[in-house]
């Protein structure tokens, strides 16, 4: 978990290095999670570290975490964004795990690598982030974007505009991550 190995193609960190890792994943389950982070980030062309932040404020590490809203695991997917990037079963760690990567690199493409947009969308939809040309005025979203910046300590990531096209089907009207769980009338 502690290193500073850089993907030698594109500047990723494929090895975890957050200074909170050390107190807070002492136990094997949470071990096994950074590991398969850092192994999939390589296959994701993802910073581990910020794979990692995602998961820290979307489910607290907690496998089994399930929001009001229908957000399930440790990526906190809804049923349509499982269903979108190939998600099978949920539940299923690995599966949440490369079904959240899957979403956020396909964000990091659509906006062009900045990361406060692309978060905005992975808590808003990336739908509501164009309505309101930027991160929405929810103080949900706000403060989820303000936390994970500041966790992760960067504002952008790199990104390739072909995982626009291999991580996801096109979705009609651009609606997607959570904006398919919003109530009738809601934007």
């Amino acid at each position: 978990m502690i290193g500073g190995k850089s993907g030698a193609r594109n500047g990723c960190n494929y090895v975890a290095t957050l200074p909170w890792l050390k107190q807070r994943c002492t136990d094997p389950d949470c071990r096994n999670i950074v590991r398969m982070v850092e192994n999939l980030s390589q296959e994701y062309d993802l910073d581990a570290n910020l794979v990692l932040s995602v998961i820290r404020f979307e489910s607290g590490f907690n496998v089994r975490a399930h929001s009001p809203k229908g957000a399930s695991g440790l990526m906190q997917l809804i049923p349509e964004t499982a269903v979108r990037f190939g998600v099978r079963d949920i539940w299923d760690v690995e599966q949440n795990i490369r079904g959240g990567m899957a979403y956020l690199r396909w964000l990091l493409a659509y906006f062009k690598g900045d990361l406060v947009k692309a978060l905005a969308g992975y808590n808003a939809g990336e739908r509501r982030v164009l309505q309101y040309g930027g991160v929405p005025p929810y103080r949900e979203t706000r403060g989820y974007v303000k936390r994970i910046i500041r966790d992760y300590g960067k504002s952008f990531h790199r990104y390739d505009l072909r995982w626009l096209d291999e991580d996801s089907r096109p979705v009609q009207g651009l609606v997607s991550g959570r904006d398919a769980a919003l109530p009738a009338g809601k934007g």
